[in-house]
């Protein structure tokens, strides 16, 4: 009895601190990586879709928030026409990352961790900025990589909270004529389970 009694006042007690802490920091802290043994990662997709006229300028990447010193998996989209770029109304190809903590686009945080631990020979400049460019100049020029559309502000998915491993992420980079910024980023999860075709 004293046993049970000990067992309900420590159910209890977990109840109360989980009520007063971040649950989804809960949940992103506690959330599998997918693998099929201990250690062991499994992978998630990722596609952008931009729903605008005007070339998207961007980095875009995984990785795990409390380890920064490990090289995050990212992705560019520059200015530059020999390499990888996401003009209006286009579709980046489908792309793949070992499960992690955060997915971003432009963050802060994201950046730092970039800059900290990938070689800065290896980066795009250009689109090493906060949230998205959207430019309508000339593809290659120096006005290429500005902004002078304007910007959409950084964007962040949890593992645990916003996506799973093993899911497909789109993300639809998209005018917004209602919202203090010009443009936006929207994020659609289709789940492994799920038998649809991702939407264009």
């Amino acid at each position: 009895m004293i046993r049970r009694a000990t067992c309900v006042l420590l159910f209890a007690g977990l109840l109360g601190a989980s009520a007063s802490c971040d649950v989804d920091n809960l949940l992103n802290r506690t959330a599998s990586f997918g693998g099929d043994t201990a250690g062991q990662r499994s992978t998630f997709a990722y596609m952008v879709i931009n729903n605008t006229p005007y070339r998207a300028i961007f980095t875009a990447g995984a990785y795990d928030d409390l380890d920064r010193n490990t090289e995050p998996q990212i992705q560019q989209f520059g200015n530059d026409p020999y390499g990888t770029t996401l003009e209006g109304e286009a579709t980046s190809s489908l792309m793949q990352a070992n499960c992690a903590r955060v997915f971003a686009i432009g963050t802060g945080e994201l950046l730092s961790v970039v800059e900290r631990n990938l070689p800065e020979d290896g980066l795009d400049a250009d689109a090493l900025v906060n949230g998205v460019y959207f430019s309508s100049g000339e593809l290659g020029s120096a006005e290429g990589a500005q902004p002078d559309r304007g910007g959409a502000p950084p964007f962040e998915a949890r593992l645990g909270v916003d996506f799973a491993c093993n899911s497909l992420l789109i993300i639809r980079l998209e005018i917004d004529d209602v919202g203090p910024d010009p443009f936006r980023i929207d994020l659609e999860v289709i789940r492994a389970e799920d038998d649809r075709n991702p939407p264009s």
